[in-house]
């Protein structure tokens, strides 16, 4: 009951406080008699946020006219903004079903039925909403998220609660921790009406003042006592948070002008954030105004970070997300910067309030417009780079189909209080005590080094990018190197690191859901190095080869250093890890199915040239081949020549010998036969001999250079195989000149097996 006007804040077209969990606004103080207004008293009672007035007019109007649907409509309004869903159901169902019912008001109707439990009726009605709002993120959430919100309402033990001993019938809720975490400040509605009255006329509830209470060693809590009087004022006050050397504290108060509230152009009070010196005595002082507030809208709920240099805070303020979001703004230079809103992350179109930030910068908060169990839930949200992860729900161990809101922690991180009121308490908002961790942070660093010389690159520039590719944070890490990200366990991320000279690395991180603490991730960049690249082509019919292989050696080594396989068009490409001035001592092998490995020693010295290539260093074109294929016109092996009468092998024949060595080499798995030819002249049988000595001590060359001597094999043809008319053999006479002998003298590499 008592923050259900901030939920309705800023969907009210006067853009109502919302900050407190009840109405901080000074509005009618009269109490008018119902017989005497009619339905347009009503009206200006409604519209002047005096629900608890209005409801019982328009009760009674529609109670006379059941087809006075702006009575129903109405009253239906009036119980959701005094947080009653037990009376609001029962309208609002009347409502869904007149056939025109806003989107606004099938989600209030969801609201009833969550908070009553009855999550099956509040599912289909969340269908309806989503009909007419599917861009909504709440009715995305409820939608898509079926299986999580299953889980929400398990009750998975992590936390223990238990209530407090001083809560009363009236609400108390919101607990601040004072700096030595002996004491909690809370916002209570226990103090005693005064002839004034000072009830406002939201549900006639006396206004907030702030009290403190003992915590013990078991965290129990007793000794209450109203704040210093310098704190309470004549309208509410609260909540509120202490400074870490306790000397200041900022809290949400009224518009106050003097002893006078203060108003928009409409009349209406909205909430501010105030500060004061803390003297010695507990006295408030010198009170000041915080820079953003506004008489047009709220700001309130403040919390400090645990350096005092960062608050959050809740605001209703023109540009949000939603109703009412949580900002923040940092301490520079004795001034806090302009407030920045959470995103999505945190915020939604619904209201998101309450803020706490813990001593780890995990941020717990309230929120109706999130997946939960009815009401406000409590959500928490790590750390991730200079902004938040995606915001989880507490569960069904904190969590109720009621309001629960107001959580803190202590510097242990593992208790605290919260406030709810849920149906077990005391007979409006209660504080609890838990026990459990709410969060661990977890967080990825490492150092940013070069990737031959192991330098530290400082200035290099990091970011941390959650799944979809939005930075999260961005550092220049100093003189250390050293980058590091708080990140959320269980959610996935990027980090790319860049400095001028080096080429940008991207590495995708998944955070394990039980991660916590430091997780280490070093970074090595490494400087563009030359392009090595090339086109396999077709030799003869000049097309691009697919699927040629590339192998890449080290020449002092014998390890492949790289390795592709072309693309459609015949390329290859890659970044070598030389840099300027490296020596290059390559040997390149290409090879395809059906054509004629070729391989060649790249050696060069790296200049100012930012790319090599292998198509203009060596030669690369694949010849296609075949069983029987003749290798030495495929390779252009020059004619072999031996000293007359000799079958010694020469020099120069062992050159054009060496050719084949490296096909062979190039081609496991080629057998080939060398047969060795001559012309008619000499008798037929010299001839055979001849060219089988011939032959033959060819191969054996061939067979002392490769690993298996099989692969090939000498056989001498003799004159038999003549390549013209050039027969001599007998009583024939030759006319054949020299040159047209010489074509038969040959020697002959084919192909018997691929």
């Amino acid at each position: 009951m008592t923050k259900s006007y901030l939920q309705d804040i800023s969907n009210k077209k006067k853009k109502l406080t919302m900050l407190t969990k009840q109405l901080f606004s000074l509005f009618l103080s009269s109490v008018v008699s119902f017989s005497l207004i009619g339905q347009s008293k009503a009206d200006k009672l409604y519209d002047n946020l005096s629900y608890a007035q209005a409801a019982p007019i328009y009760k009674i109007a529609y109670g006379s006219d059941s087809s006075n649907h702006h009575a129903l409509r109405r009253l239906a309004s009036c119980y959701f903004h005094m947080n009653m869903p037990d009376k609001a159901e029962g309208y609002y169902a009347k409502v869904a079903n007149l056939g025109d019912a806003s989107a606004e008001e099938i989600y209030n109707y969801t609201w009833a039925l969550k908070s009553n439990q009855k999550y099956d009726d509040a599912n289909t009605w969340m269908k309806k909403f989503y009909e007419k709002s599917s861009d909504d993120s709440r009715a995305i959430q409820h939608i898509t998220k079926k299986k999580t919100f299953d889980q929400i309402k398990q009750n998975d033990g992590r936390f223990t609660v238990e209530k407090v001993g001083i809560n009363t019938m009236k609400a108390d809720f919101s607990p601040s921790y004072f700096p030595k975490e002996d004491k909690i400040a809370f916002v209570s509605a226990r103090g005693k009406v005064k002839a004034i009255s000072r009830r406002h006329s939201w549900n006639h509830s006396p206004y907030f003042n702030i009290y403190e209470a003992t915590v013990d060693a078991s965290g129990s809590l007793s000794n209450v006592n109203e704040l210093h009087s310098s704190a309470n004022k004549k309208f509410h006050e609260g909540p509120l948070t202490f400074t870490p050397d306790g000397k200041r504290v900022f809290f949400t108060r009224n518009n106050m002008v003097g002893n006078d509230r203060g108003t928009d152009g409409e009349g209406v009070t909205h909430l501010k954030i105030y500060s004061c010196e803390i003297s010695e005595d507990g006295s408030w002082m010198n009170e000041k105004e915080f820079p953003f507030n506004s008489n047009e809208y709220s700001v309130g709920h403040p919390t400090l970070s645990a350096d005092g240099l960062t608050m959050y805070f809740a605001s209703d303020k023109p540009g949000g997300i939603g109703k009412t979001d949580i900002y923040k703004t940092s301490l520079s230079g004795g001034s806090w910067t302009n407030p920045e809103n959470l995103g999505d992350k945190v915020n939604t179109e619904g209201d998101e309030m309450f803020p706490f930030i813990s001593k780890e910068d995990v941020l717990l908060f309230a929120s109706n417009g999130r997946l939960g169990l009815g009401g406000l839930d409590i959500f928490v949200a790590s750390k991730a780079g200079s902004g938040f992860a995606e915001a989880k729900n507490l569960g069904g161990s904190i969590n109720t189909s009621r309001d629960d809101f107001g959580l803190i922690v202590s510097s242990s991180g593992n208790e605290g209080y919260f406030s709810s009121n849920r149906a077990d308490g005391s007979g409006d908002d209660d504080i609890y005590r838990f026990t459990g961790s709410i969060i661990k942070p977890v967080y990825v660093t490492g150092v940013v080094t070069d990737q031959k010389t192991n330098e530290l690159l400082t200035s290099s520039v990091v970011k941390l990018l959650d799944k979809d590719g939005n930075v999260l944070d961005e550092q220049t890490v100093g003189d250390d190197a050293v980058y590091n990200f708080g990140v959320s366990a269980g959610e996935s991320y990027s980090i790319t690191a860049t400095k001028p000279e080096y080429e940008e690395l991207s590495e995708a991180i998944d955070i394990n859901k039980e991660a916590e603490g430091e997780i280490k991730k070093d970074i090595s960049l490494g400087i563009p190095g030359v392009k090595l690249l090339g086109k396999v082509i077709e030799k003869d019919a000049q097309t691009p080869i697919e699927n040629a292989k590339v192998d890449v050696v080290d020449n002092g080594s014998g390890k492949i250093i790289y390795q592709f396989n072309t693309k459609s068009d015949g390329t290859f490409q890659d970044n070598l890890e030389a840099r300027k001035g490296d020596k290059l001592n390559y040997y390149i092998s290409v090879s395809a199915p059906g054509y004629l490995t070729k391989s060649g020693l790249l050696s060069k010295t790296i200049g100012d040239e930012k790319i090599i290539d292998v198509t203009k260093e060596l030669d690369i074109a694949l010849n296609k081949i075949d069983v029987g294929a003749d290798i030495g016109k495929i390779i252009n092996i020059n004619p072999i020549y031996f000293d007359v009468n000799k079958s010694d092998i020469r020099p120069d024949a062992a050159f054009e010998l060496d050719k084949i060595v490296r096909v062979l080499k190039d081609n496991p798995n080629m057998v080939i036969e060398l047969g060795s030819h001559t012309d008619c002249r000499g008798s037929a049988k010299y001839n055979r001999n001849l060219s089988d000595k011939r032959a033959k001590s060819s191969a054996q060359y061939v067979k002392s250079k490769i690993d298996d001597p099989t692969r090939i094999y000498g056989k001498g043809y003799g004159e038999s195989q003549l390549v013209n008319d050039c027969a001599c053999e007998g009583a024939k006479k030759s006319k054949c000149s020299d040159d047209e002998h010489q074509l038969n003298r040959r020697t002959e590499f084919k192909i018997v097996k691929m």
